[in-house]
């Protein structure tokens, strides 16, 4: 018997160091893994401003002068606009100081999205100039559409 126990102490403890250096490895490769990850390049962005009410966009409209306007028309359950939020807010980071953006939500304020004239269906981003719709992209895109379209409105502006 004391030769058993003597045996049955020497394989806990190999298990012991075997399962000690899996652990180890498990928690190395692990670290490696959050490191790639938080390694990812930050893209910048700037949050849209939220269109509340009628009166507030009149007030847009009023300031706006001859600057471009970028409506993104939106709702908070519609799966492609939330995809379309990093895009969006990356562009409005890439034209600050030259185009305005501004988001609306669908369902909130839906006599706005009537009034561009792009149908029912969401994500829509509205260009808008001196009042007036110029270029409106239905669904979600790469940010070379909207960087595209904006690279047009503001050659011809």
């Amino acid at each position: 018997m004391n030769r058993s126990i003597r045996i049955a102490m020497f394989l806990l403890a190999i298990i012991s160091v075997v399962f000690a250096t899996f652990a180890s490895d498990a928690k190395k490769t692990a670290d490696t893994s959050a490191n790639k990850i938080s390694k990812k390049p930050v893209v910048e962005r700037i949050e849209l401003t939220e269109v509340k009410t009628l009166d507030q966009m009149d007030k847009i409209f009023e300031n706006a002068g001859d600057t471009i306007q970028v409506f993104k028309i939106y709702a908070e359950w519609c799966g492609p606009c939330k995809m379309l939020t990093p895009v969006i807010e990356h562009v409005a980071y890439l034209y600050k100081g030259r185009v305005k953006f501004y988001r609306v939500d669908a369902d909130k304020l839906p006599q706005v999205q009537s009034a561009f004239g792009g149908g029912p269906a969401i994500p829509q981003i509205v260009f808008v100039r001196n009042r007036k719709v110029a270029d409106l992209i239905v669904g979600y895109n790469k940010q070379d559409a909207y960087t595209t379209a904006l690279d047009s409105l503001l050659a011809i502006h």
